[in-house]
């Protein structure tokens, strides 16, 4: 079994000179390396590129985290100034404006990343519902 497998190589080896054995032996010992090369770095590519889209990420997320910690803030007032207290509108108005500029940081990341990370409509979806 092992034998016939082996067969056609041996008939190839057999009829070529021992220059030329040595030189089909390289060439196919330097395409394996070549492929081999051709594998690594592509796949150092990969990781290095999405890497990078995943610091845009999170660079983006960050102002997107402030905001839901305010918009949770800002909800909480606002139910506490309609059950329990009547002062807390400035506190209110207060928060509304952290939010306000919190959006501004949010547009800035936008106009940055918006052909990237292809948040625009889901963005202006937000600020429709927020008006």
């Amino acid at each position: 079994m092992m034998k016939s497998l082996f067969t056609p190589a041996i008939l190839i080896m057999n009829k070529l000179s021992f220059p030329k054995k040595f030189s089909l032996i390289d060439i196919i010992i330097l395409s394996i390396y070549t492929f081999l090369f051709y594998s690594f770095t592509t796949e150092i590519l990969d990781k290095i590129n999405f890497s990078a889209k995943e610091r845009t990420g999170v660079e983006y997320n960050y102002p997107v985290k402030n905001l839901i910690i305010n918009l949770i803030s800002h909800r909480d007032l606002v139910n506490r100034y309609f059950i329990l207290d009547k002062t807390l509108l400035d506190k209110i108005t207060e928060k509304q404006k952290e939010i306000d500029d919190i959006f501004k940081s949010i547009d800035i990341m936008e106009s940055k990343y918006a052909t990237t990370l292809k948040t625009t409509e889901k963005l202006q979806k937000i600020k429709s519902q927020r008006k």
